[in-house]
């Protein structure tokens, strides 16, 4: 079995298809019998095990049986507890079920922030001169050494971090820079 790192946010929301005293009511003794209780019991402990909680108030009514009428709790909804400060409002829409179904929609409201990004110039490469460019990278590579073996790793690592800040230093001299699309994502 996988377990979540305690950094994620994870929401469990369905039709977990279980009965149980710990969401219906109390009085429905005929629903928790020892099959359906001993169903439940794997969802119970996995809640458990991955710090879960039920956000859903008990006695929620989130199905209506299409002959008896009677409304229990098979759908709930399980967070991880950090996640439970997120979540605003959590409510089932019994004024509002929907056609061809007996199970009612549950709306939930997160308080979520999104990050923005720094809007930052970047390189156009396509407005680049480029014989500009090789020119000007040509007189900044004749001042390196002439070409040799490379005998020990850092030897290649100073070959590799000089050539870069060469290919930098010209990319910051010589190519132009834009602002991005104010559509990118």
């Amino acid at each position: 079995m996988l377990y979540p790192m305690l950094s994620m946010h994870i929401i469990w929301v369905g039709n977990f298809n279980r009965h149980h005293p710990c969401w219906d009511w109390e009085e429905d003794q005929h629903l928790f019998m020892p099959n359906a209780l001993e169903a439940a019991k794997h969802l119970l402990s996995t809640v458990t095990d991955w710090s879960m909680c039920m956000v859903l108030p008990p006695r929620t009514p989130t199905h209506k049986h299409y002959i008896s009428k009677q409304k229990t709790r098979l759908d709930n909804v399980f967070c991880t507890e950090h996640t439970l400060d997120l979540i605003q409002h959590c409510e089932v829409q019994l004024d509002d079920p929907k056609p061809s179904t007996n199970h009612y929609p549950i709306v939930s409201f997160f308080d979520l922030q999104v990050p923005h990004q720094e809007v930052t110039m970047k390189p156009d490469y396509c407005l680049v001169d480029w014989s500009a460019f090789n020119e000007e990278l040509s007189i900044c590579l004749s001042d390196f050494l002439p070409p040799a073996l490379l005998a020990t790793k850092a030897e290649f690592d100073s070959a590799c971090a000089s050539l870069t800040e060469a290919i930098q230093d010209m990319t910051r001299t010589t190519v132009p820079f834009k602002w991005p699309c104010l559509f990118t994502k």
